[in-house]
């Protein structure tokens, strides 16, 4: 997992006593709840170079760490697995400006930066805290309260883990409705059930039936969007059900719809939850019939194998016989020799297909 730890700061005179102690808490944060990740440190030049050297003197030990100096504010467009830690001052970066992470963690070094900031951040980061300059701990819960809510006074011990620093702020919707766009043209995803009053059916009200009783919420679901469109990206506004989503008049949509570049530049898209598969359907070939087993096997690969193999052979048969007729055909046999030409007939054929021999020269002596 990569964590993002971010410092964003401008000139401004600092209390010793509060950015030190804030200082020691970024050490127990990292020497804790995030020990043994790796850091990506934003380090503000405008802050006083004490200020820096502390900081740098906390988090030195850390086995990967990645410094970036600047205001390049880029980085907030990150990865989902990504954690960012920021340390704010009074004149501190409007958030609302950049994309929120999914986890923030907001550290004040001035006493006059307060917990109502974490109302720019928006609803879409998961785990949120803060930590004021003098150590008290908040986070917001947007469907339970508009204010930030109190977690505690900071305390290595007792926020020893990151899931209790950084609480999950949609674990629990108390009560809260949602206004869904739907078509019920979508089957087997929406569609209505005529046969139990023409209600809402499909495996999407499935899955919000299942979700809504442990988390805690209710919701209304339309039945068809007013322009009868699923989501086009039409003159620079969206239509159909992503429009009633894009201008705020429903919460999110349901229906099966492919993601596309437009898509999902406009809207956040959740994991699928079904995927569909498509193939070509071919005609069986034909049984061949019996009797051609005999014949098959031997194919153009295996007749042309067979003759590369064999033409050599009997070329090569045909040369050596050739050889010893000619030599024995010009032996010049004297009349009073014993030696009877009829013997020749005792010598093995050569013409023998698949046999092997070994040919010596024969000395005549002629008188």
């Amino acid at each position: 997992m990569l964590w993002w730890l971010i410092f964003l700061a401008s000139t401004v005179a600092l209390s010793p006593d509060l950015w030190k102690q804030q200082v020691r808490r970024i050490g127990e944060v990292v020497s804790g709840p995030t020990q043994n990740m790796s850091y990506i440190l934003h380090l503000d030049p405008t802050l006083p170079e004490e200020v820096q050297r502390a900081v740098l003197q906390e988090i030195h030990h850390m086995p990967h760490l990645i410094l970036t100096l600047g205001h390049n504010f880029s980085f907030w467009i990150s990865p989902h697995n990504s954690i960012h830690i920021a340390l704010l001052t009074k004149k501190h970066q409007k958030l609302v400006n950049y994309p929120p992470p999914r986890s923030l963690l907001l550290l004040a070094l001035d006493s006059e930066v307060d917990a109502s900031l974490l109302t720019e951040v928006g609803n879409s980061v998961k785990n949120l805290a803060f930590i004021s300059a003098k150590g008290t701990v908040y986070t917001l819960l947007p469907f339970y309260s508009p204010r930030p809510v109190m977690l505690g006074y900071w305390h290595s011990i007792h926020f020893n883990l990151w899931d209790i620093l950084s609480k999950n702020r949609l674990r629990h919707f108390h009560h809260h409705a949602f206004h869904l766009a739907g078509w019920n043209a979508d089957r087997p995803f929406l569609y209505t059930n005529d046969y139990n009053g023409g209600i809402h059916a499909g495996v999407a009200v499935e899955m919000l039936n299942s979700l809504s009783r442990p988390l805690n919420f209710t919701y209304t679901l339309t039945k068809e969007p007013p322009d009868l469109e699923w989501g086009n990206f039409i003159n620079g506004t969206w239509t159909g059900l992503l429009g009633m989503v894009d201008r705020g008049h429903k919460n999110f949509t349901v229906n099966s719809l492919y993601p596309s570049t437009e898509r999902h530049r406009d809207f956040e898209l959740s994991p699928p939850c079904w995927a569909d598969g498509y193939a070509a359907f071919l005609l069986r070939p034909r049984p061949l019939p019996a009797w051609s087993n005999m014949h098959r096997p031997f194919t153009l690969p295996v007749w042309g194998a067979f003759l590369t193999i064999m033409v050599p052979a009997y070329l090569f048969l045909y040369l050596q016989v050739s050889t010893v007729t000619s030599s024995l055909t010009n032996v010049s046999v004297h009349k009073g020799n014993a030696f009877n030409l009829e013997r020749l007939s005792s010598i093995p054929s050569l013409y023998s297909l698949g046999s092997s021999c070994i040919l010596y020269p024969l000395n005549f002596q002629c008188h």
